[in-house]
């Protein structure tokens, strides 16, 4: 993740108040109401057809206020697996202008974007994680993009915990990074990460404030145990609930998760949520419908946290008591 290194001794939040919009995006509400599968429409169309509806939800939070608004995983193309990741993998070039797009949203529309994520080739070096000489192939990444309201890219993170069909990915190595959002501390995870306590854990070293997971999380494939034991996925949402809680405590700060948008019967769950310490769910989205949502965060409420239950406070000595012992 590119990264805007922040003082040791910055403990203060210069910005304790954010006004944000999470979108829960339907990839597939363009094509929704004709008869072809979606799987036999032009690729192309689809992204372009999706920039378009990211750009007018892009304009509704901007006129609401938020300084920031926040897509979730694979919106522009869908999940993209092994079975279909031929043809929906982008192109260096392609998610280049792709990003180039919403750099000129952001600036036209004075409103930072985190992009959900894109799935592109990639054969270029990235910070200190360069391609092996022995393995010159490009490789594919799942990444999400933080444009600020000033065109800039100031935060980019690759997803590090694959699900089981994207394993023709490349996880990341890197460490997890926080950065500075405009007066707050900021890191991103995608959507499996939340099952995994030890990201969160290197963000909460870094003193973060907020941690935003752009997600595709549904029920699993129609063969799949899962549909077995929880056919209407009402486990799997108490699952993701709770894990964004947790989190949010575990951490000592906000946790936004931001989930696509689908049909019920097709096994999308919603369940978009912005979640705090102290004060559990902000909100909640309990269907799988398309909206915007826009919700004003009081950070100051993470201080209070902090001082109740003093987690990032005892972490280290206890990291350090758990290698000694």
């Amino acid at each position: 993740m590119l990264k805007l290194k922040l003082q040791e001794n910055d403990s203060k939040r210069l910005n304790p108040k954010i006004k944000i919009s999470i979108c829960q995006f339907n990839s597939y509400s363009s094509i929704s109401n004709n008869n072809n599968n979606k799987n036999e429409n032009n690729n192309k169309d689809l992204i372009n057809l999706n920039l378009k509806r990211a750009q007018e939800f892009i304009i509704e939070a901007s006129k609401k206020g938020s300084s920031l608004i926040i897509f979730p995983e694979y919106f522009l193309t869908g999940i993209i697996n092994e079975d279909n990741q031929s043809d929906l993998v982008l192109r260096e070039d392609e998610s280049e202008q792709i990003i180039n797009d919403f750099k000129t949203l952001a600036i036209q529309y004075n409103i930072d974007i985190i992009t959900g994520t894109m799935v592109a080739r990639e054969s270029s070096q990235f910070d200190n994680e360069a391609l092996s000489a022995s393995d010159p192939q490009p490789k594919y990444f799942n990444s999400a993009y933080y444009i600020n309201k000033s065109g800039q890219i100031i935060g980019k993170y690759r997803k590090k915990n694959l699900w089981h069909s994207e394993k023709y990915l490349t996880p990341c190595t890197l460490d997890h990074q926080v950065f500075d959002a405009g007066g707050f501390r900021l890191g991103m995870l995608i959507c499996w990460d939340l099952a995994w306590p030890e990201s969160f854990r290197e963000l909460m070293s870094q003193n973060v404030d907020v941690i935003v997971i752009p997600s595709f999380w549904t029920l699993d494939e129609p063969l799949s145990p899962m549909r077995k034991h929880d056919p209407y996925g009402l486990a799997e949402s108490c699952l993701i609930d709770s894990l964004a809680y947790a989190r949010a405590l575990e951490t000592e700060s906000c946790v936004i998760f931001v989930n696509c948008a689908g049909r019920k019967e097709e096994g999308y769950l919603g369940r978009s949520s912005v979640t705090m310490p102290l004060k559990g769910h902000l909100f909640k989205l309990d269907d799988p419908s398309e909206r915007l949502e826009t919700v004003e965060i009081d950070l100051s409420v993470l201080e209070d946290a902090k001082k109740v239950y003093k987690i990032s406070e005892e972490y280290p000595s206890k990291k350090n008591t758990q290698k000694t012992s």
